[in-house]
């Protein structure tokens, strides 16, 4: 599903999504396209497992420092594999069926750094920021009703789910 007919498939088979197994499925073939035969596929159970919040004893992400050019560390929350496997199936769902602006670079496919890099050259300034906790600063329910909305249209529970 990596090939532009690949998108199309899995663009259209989000449209077809009508409960949690048929995103299942959907997440199965995308794992399995990208790894083979050897992929196990996923089973409602494991993806449950990870996002059910009132879980506490879940282990989700490991927790490190790397350090920052200028200085400082930066915290790195890094999913264990489990979960790591899950969202890296539902990433290649998410950017076959959403395009980002043609100003986003920052996690956006096929662009980098270096493009944004050269959008600046020859300005006199250059305004460069990190947005401290950025991440952690998007709550659920903005991932939530975004998912509802197009190009995912996904049914409220399923929207849950994902988020």
């Amino acid at each position: 599903m990596k090939t532009t007919r690949g998108r199309q498939e899995i663009q259209q088979a989000v449209t077809e999504i009508k409960s949690t197994e048929d995103f299942v499925l959907l997440l199965n073939r995308v794992k399995q396209d990208a790894l083979g035969e050897k992929s196990h596929p996923f089973r409602l159970n494991q993806i449950t497992y990870y996002c059910n919040p009132k879980r506490e004893n879940v282990e989700r992400y490991r927790h490190f420092t790397i350090p920052k050019k200028g200085g400082g560390e930066r915290q790195i929350s890094a999913p264990v594999a489990g979960l790591k496997s899950i969202l890296f199936s539902l990433n290649t769902v998410l950017q076959a069926v959403y395009d980002p602006s043609k100003y986003a670079m920052g996690f956006a496919a096929g662009r980098s750094v270096v493009d944004n890099a050269k959008i600046h050259t020859g300005q006199r300034y250059v305004y460069n920021i990190d947005l401290k906790d950025f991440f952690p600063s998007i709550d659920k329910s903005r991932v939530w009703k975004r998912l509802m909305l197009p190009p995912m249209n996904l049914s409220s529970d399923l929207a849950h789910l994902v988020a």
